[in-house]
């Protein structure tokens, strides 16, 4: 009977634990390289999971446009007034940007993106997108002028700050540089990437409101993995 135990015990191959691509979500590879096709489909299969959550977003836009009439209105006419809206209405602007890179990152990442991420960035973000934003600005429209080249790598390097502001809580500055140094080797992959996006983006519209809500939508969660690709090393 012990020697059965033991020819039994033999024999039986030892079962080794699932490897951890199997107990968890895998994480994304990093690296400097990405590949548009690639992004794009990652974009579409979680859109087809998330869809609720951006059209939660879209729902959020139109209900500020449809404040910014109504109060555009009832101000009409009070210049003092109508600019602390104008200001009012911009740090909303920029705070549920911010949340759309905060949902964006956690659909990436497979987590559960809820509808108060939109509204969970503290003001400390909100003025340094704006800064990161302005100082962008600037430097892509200078770019622009000397001859338009160099203001469109200007622009594609600097475009991932919002990511690394809200999911690395760099300044300006910091969010800008790591932007930088996270697209090199990568600038033009990444411009053709944005101009695919606005491209069939625009041809959602032709195709109905709701073709132009897909897609960008699922151009939106490509970025944001492209931006987890790039930033692996930072």
């Amino acid at each position: 009977m012990q020697q059965d135990q033991q020819n039994f015990e033999t024999q039986t191959p030892a079962v080794e634990p699932a490897p951890a691509a199997e107990q968890s979500q895998p994480a994304l590879p990093g690296g400097r390289k990405f590949s548009k096709k690639e992004a794009l489909k990652f974009g579409w299969q979680r859109f087809k999971q998330n869809w609720v959550i951006f059209l939660l977003y879209a729902v959020i836009i139109g209900a500020l446009w449809g404040l910014d009439f109504g109060v555009q209105k009832v101000l009409a006419g009070q210049s003092l007034l109508l600019f602390v809206w104008m200001v009012v209405q911009i740090a909303i602007g920029l705070l549920v940007a911010l949340g759309l890179v905060r949902v964006t990152l956690k659909v990436v990442d497979g987590q559960g993106a809820q509808f108060k991420d939109y509204f969970g960035e503290d003001f400390a973000k909100i003025v340094s997108y704006f800064a990161a934003a302005v100082l962008t600005g600037i430097a892509t429209v200078i770019g622009l002028i000397l001859l338009i080249v160099p203001g469109i790598i200007i622009g594609t390097r600097f475009s991932l700050f919002p990511y690394f502001i809200v999911d690395k809580n760099l300044g300006p500055v910091e969010a800008m540089s790591a932007s930088w140094r996270a697209t090199q080797g990568s600038v033009w992959n990444l411009f053709l990437y944005n101009l695919l996006g606005t491209v069939l983006t625009l041809l959602g519209v032709l195709a109905l409101v709701i073709g132009a809500f897909v897609v960008g939508a699922a151009v939106t969660i490509g970025t944001g993995y492209i931006y987890r690709r790039l930033s692996a090393s930072e």
